[in-house]
């Protein structure tokens, strides 16, 4: 579910981290996942255009701050949604009491 492409601007990627950023503020939580997601997209695209530091509007942004608002988008949106868990996963069972019949 990509939000933003290869082909969005850099004001249009800085215009979804800023939109998205209240994603855990949302009363719905349907609507702060798809706020997450979208969050998470602006943050990855921000990572790989940006040198490891740039002043924004005279704020100091570091590439540090940027995977540090990702990785807890990331956490939170995993707490919340089981379709947004990545990677393996464990499935036991117990089979000691299982009887076969015939």
């Amino acid at each position: 579910m990509a939000f933003l492409s290869s082909s969005s601007t850099l004001a249009q990627v800085q215009a979804a981290y800023d939109d998205n950023a209240s994603y855990d503020l949302e009363s719905d939580e349907a609507a702060g996942l798809v706020k997450a997601a979208k969050f998470i997209e602006a943050c990855r695209i921000l990572i790989r255009r940006r040198p490891m530091t740039t002043s924004a509007d005279g704020a100091l942004v570091t590439l540090v701050s940027l995977r540090n608002d990702m990785d807890a988008a990331v956490a939170w949106r995993t707490a919340r949604d089981a379709d947004a868990r990545i990677g393996p996963s464990t499935t036991r069972c117990d089979l000691r009491q299982f009887r076969r019949n015939g």
